[in-house]
């Protein structure tokens, strides 16, 4: 698989783990989870949190790496004679 094709993938994996998280941080926020759950649900969810924001970050600094690979990538020219003998006229 290609780079930017695994960027793609990455990117709504990213999108989607960032939604999951919204959504348990947004729980952990409400009333429901300080009185309607008991102490080892807390316990469970907040490690969850923990986990769950790990693994985003990691995943955005696999993005930043894959872009950094993209971007390095687009700008290796192996010999520049022949670019300008292409694109220039001497």
């Amino acid at each position: 698989m290609g780079i930017e094709k695994n960027l793609k993938y990455i990117r709504e994996e990213y999108e989607a783990e960032v939604a999951r998280l919204e959504r348990l941080n947004n729980f952990i926020a409400s009333a429901e989870f300080k009185t309607g759950t008991d102490d080892e649900q807390k316990k469970l969810l907040l490690e969850k949190q923990e986990v769950l924001a790990k693994y985003v970050s990691i995943i955005a600094e696999q993005i930043k790496y894959d872009m950094k690979k993209v971007q390095d990538t687009e700008y290796i020219v192996e010999n520049y004679e022949d670019i300008e003998g292409k694109y220039f006229d001497k």
